[in-house]
């Protein structure tokens, strides 16, 4: 879970980076006997090796800095915790990039508009004057 600050959401990022796609061996009984050759033909569908997911939860409401704790004192329970964990979709290594240009695409469309709201208010005269100056 995120600090909701600039430097606890890249920290979420590189743990989650980190973590991603890593899989520990599984615990076997101390009996068992080891078939060690097998374990590089592990198929991506066997349930002993399958590697983590993540997931990077941000949670609403908190104070600049904030964190599960502060989420907690403000009188937030269990349940709520694990709702937002379940709503909250698995990290993939692309998926900030993704969101980061997603949100550059809006701010350029609304910069666009109050572009096309202004000039669209300009007279003409200060038109014809803002493209000599081009």
């Amino acid at each position: 879970m995120a600090d909701n600050d600039p430097p606890g959401e890249a920290h979420a990022e590189r743990v989650a980076a980190a973590l991603h796609g890593y899989a520990d061996l599984p615990s076997l009984p101390p009996d068992a006997e080891p078939p060690w050759d097998s374990w590089p033909m592990a198929q991506p569908g066997d349930s002993e090796v399958q590697p983590l997911r993540v997931k990077v939860v941000r949670l609403s409401g908190l104070p600049v800095g904030g964190d599960v704790d502060d989420y907690l004192d403000q009188g937030h329970t269990r349940e709520d915790l694990l709702a937002c964990v379940g709503a909250t979709p698995w990290w993939t290594p692309g998926l900030l990039a993704q969101q980061r240009l997603e949100r550059t695409r809006a701010q350029n469309r609304e910069r666009v508009r109050r572009w096309r709201v202004r000039r669209a208010t300009e007279p003409v005269t200060q038109q014809a004057e803002s493209l000599n100056r081009l």
